[in-house]
C-alpha cells in the first residue's frame, strides 16, 4: 500500500509598505513574481476559499492579531468585522451581503484584478509590490473611487448573468443606477473624468486624522502609490501648512524615516482596530 502526502511550501515575500512604485524596478519583479506564483499556485486564484476533504468548498478566514477577521484576502477597511465583538453570523451575513466581498467569494482574485486594471492599474500594481498578500486587497480598493467603479462593474455583471434584477437594485438613487445601466466604455469615460482621488478621501475624514496620517500621505504620493491632481495636492499641503504650523512648500520637503516606530505608523495605517472592538477592550474588566 502506499500513501501520497500534498505538501505546501510557505513563499518569501518582499514586503514593504513604502515600496517605491515609481520605476519598474528588479526588486518590484521579484515582488510581482512571488505573488503571482502564490496567488496561482498556493491559492488557485482565491484565497478565501478552500476545498475540504470531502471535496466541498469552505471559508477560509483570515485573523490578526487585534482580533480584526475577514475571509483572506478579502478585506475592507470601512467593512471590518472583529472577534471580540462580532458573531459568525455576523461576519457570514455581513461578507455575504456585500457585493464587493461577496464577488470575491463567487469570482475570485483575477476577475476583481482584471476589472480594476481597466481604470487603475497603479492601484493593482500597489497592491502586489508591496507585498502583503494578508492586505492586497485592501489595498486594491483603497480609493473610495475605484471601489465605486468595481462595484457597479460588479453589478451590472450580475444583472447580465441574471443573478440580480432591476428590481434588486431599484431602492438605488436614480443617478447611480443611470450609471449601472450605462455601457462600460461610458462607464470608463466618468471614472477618468472625475478629478476626485485619495487627497479627498483625506479631507472627508480630516478631524480624525493627526500630522502623522498627511505626511505618511504625502510620502506614499511621492512612492507613486496615488494618482492625484496637483490642484489637491496644493491645498493638501496648504491645509497641513496652516493646520500643523509648518511651511513645506512640496511633498519632497516631508522628511522620511528608517526608525522602527516611524514604520510601525505605517503598519497601524492598515492594521487598525475596528473601533467597537477597541473600545470594548480598553472598557473590559
Amino acid at each position: 500500500m502506499s500513501y501520497e502526502i500534498n505538501i505546501g511550501l510557505s513563499k518569501l515575500f518582499f514586503s514593504n509598505l513604502k515600496v517605491d512604485i515609481n520605476q519598474y524596478t528588479d526588486d518590484i519583479q521579484k515582488a510581482l513574481d512571488v505573488f503571482e506564483e502564490d496567488m496561482s499556485a498556493s491559492e488557485y486564484g482565491n484565497p478565501s476559499i478552500l476545498t475540504n476533504c470531502d471535496g466541498s468548498l469552505g471559508l477560509d478566514f483570515w485573523i490578526d492579531y487585534n482580533g480584526n477577521v475577514t475571509t483572506w484576502g478579502n478585506q475592507q477597511w470601512d467593512s471590518l468585522y472583529n472577534v471580540y465583538v462580532d458573531s459568525y453570523k455576523d461576519l457570514i451575513t455581513g461578507t455575504f451581503n456585500n457585493i464587493i466581498s461577496y464577488s470575491f467569494l463567487d469570482k475570485g482574485y483575477y476577475y476583481r484584478e482584471r476589472i480594476i486594471r481597466n481604470v487603475n492599474p497603479r492601484a493593482v500594481l500597489r497592491s502586489k509590490a508591496m507585498n502583503l498578500r494578508d492586505y492586497a486587497g485592501a489595498f486594491l480598493m483603497e480609493e473610495e473611487k475605484t471601489k465605486l467603479y468595481y462595484a457597479i462593474r460588479v453589478i451590472k455583471d450580475y444583472l447580465d448573468d441574471g443573478v440580480l434584477t432591476d428590481s434588486d437594485i431599484s431602492f438605488l438613487p436614480i443617478e447611480l443606477l443611470n450609471v449601472i445601466n450605462s455601457n462600460t466604455s461610458e462607464l470608463n469615460l466618468l471614472y477618468k473624468v472625475s478629478d476626485f482621488d485619495i487627497i479627498n478621501q483625506y479631507f472627508d475624514k480630516k478631524d480624525e486624522l493627526e500630522q502623522v496620517d498627511w505626511e505618511i500621505l504625502f510620502i506614499l504620493i511621492r512612492l507613486g502609490h496615488y494618482d492625484v491632481t496637483a490642484t489637491h495636492l496644493k491645498k493638501a499641503i496648504e491645509y497641513y501648512n496652516k493646520q500643523f504650523h509648518c511651511s513645506i512648500s512640496s511633498i519632497n520637503d516631508i522628511k522620511d524615516s528608517d526608525d522602527p516606530i516611524f514604520y510601525g505608523k505605517f503598519h497601524n495605517r492598515i492594521s487598525f482596530m475596528k473601533e467597537e472592538a477597541e473600545n470594548y477592550c480598553l472598557n473590559a474588566k
